[in-house]
């Protein structure tokens, strides 16, 4: 067997994925073992292996991050002292209930937060008003108190065994699920934990990992009259002072891949001042393409940047621009993009009722 084939043979057989962090440490252990060799015979044995590192820890870890010593101290000592929490969130729906409803099961906790949230749906929507006129009403308080607000759905997340994804599930007002989700979020932002193994530590009593690192993704539009300005960024957050120089590096990978910059040279100035050129210019036009591009390389022997670029045709200068336009998208952050109109009331709640109509979703 090669180390791929092995690796999913593990993590089927030990319940916790081929992704699971845990996995890929027996695997590498494996590999040190028999040199190099996979047999089919040690993957009972590299199962074991991974459900012992875990040690019971409901793990959903961020992008770079493994398992580490420091992280499972950090994971004990913060747990202890989220047990009580966990306790008075269970009595909301079991009263009396001090222990996990699903122990040391995620799988039958994910099946139960599904069938609920369907089962809070319906009873929801049969005695609901207008979403979109609740929205307008808060909207409407909050700018005559002068407060900023930004109305979203609450959704709960979760884990399943095996699926390396996090989802998630609607929730609605009044429930447990609504509950539940308003906690987790709320410890998740001031702790190291993920949400989604925090619901796993209260209806499975799952010990929670940290993510020593987490890396967040973001792409936002900026709306102005006429417009929308897109923008997009990274933030890492560490969690624990033992992140290796490797892992860095492959941060760094994945953030350059974010900004599509992978496997290309940073820009330097006379590039930039050359693209900067050419948008003064307007841009690459649609009509009389060689003469702005002679224009182009006129203008730019003319800059002192020219020195340490030359250019010596039309050609030149406007394959010089595409091919860094496509590294940065000059043009996409240089043309307008007008909004779409407002969606009228019933649109938005034809929009909304789909939403919830669909269910839990996964996301990556």
């Amino acid at each position: 067997m090669d180390v791929d084939e092995f690796q999913v043979a593990v993590g089927r057989a030990s319940g916790l994925g081929a992704d699971n962090p845990f996995v890929s440490h027996a695997v590498r252990e494996e590999e040190v073992k028999k040199r190099g060799r996979f047999l089919q015979s040690r993957i009972g044995s590299a199962a074991n292996r991974a459900r012992e590192i875990g040690g019971g820890y409901a793990v959903r870890l961020g992008a770079g991050s493994s398992p580490s010593p420091e992280a499972h101290l950090i994971s004990k000592a913060l747990a202890k002292r989220l047990h009580a929490w966990a306790v008075d969130l269970r009595s909301e729906r079991w009263p009396g209930r001090e222990e996990p409803p699903f122990p040391r099961n995620e799988g039958a906790a994910a099946d139960w937060i599904e069938t609920e949230s369907e089962s809070d749906r319906r009873r929801w929507l049969k005695g609901r008003t207008s979403e979109a006129s609740a929205e307008e009403q808060i909207r409407h308080l909050a700018d005559s108190a002068g407060l900023d607000v930004s109305p979203r759905a609450r959704v709960l997340e979760y884990g399943r065994p095996g699926d390396g994804h996090v989802k998630s599930a609607g929730v609605f007002p009044g429930t447990f699920l609504d509950s539940l989700a308003r906690e987790t979020s709320r410890v998740s932002e001031k702790t190291a934990f993920q949400a989604s193994t925090l619901t796993g530590y209260v209806l499975t009593g799952l010990q929670p990992l940290i993510s020593r690192v987490r890396i967040t993704r973001t792409n936002r539009f900026c709306d102005v009259p006429g417009d929308r300005i897109p923008s997009r960024w990274v933030t890492l957050r560490f969690n624990a002072a033992d992140v290796t120089y490797d892992e860095v590096r492959s941060l760094y990978g994945e953030i350059r891949e974010f900004f599509g910059a992978a496997n290309t040279e940073s820009l330097g100035w006379p590039e930039a001042d050359f693209v900067a050129l050419v948008d003064d210019m307007g841009g690459p036009p649609e009509h009389q393409k060689t003469r702005f591009w002679e224009e182009v390389v006129r203008r730019w022997k003319e800059e002192p940047a020219s020195e340490d670029s030359d250019l010596n045709s039309w050609r030149a200068a406007r394959n010089k621009y595409e091919r860094l336009d496509g590294r940065i998208g000059v043009r996409e952050l240089a043309t307008p993009n007008p909004p779409p109109p407002p969606m009228s009331r019933a649109e938005l709640e034809e929009l909304t009722r789909r939403v919830r109509a669909s269910g839990p979703r996964q996301e990556n």
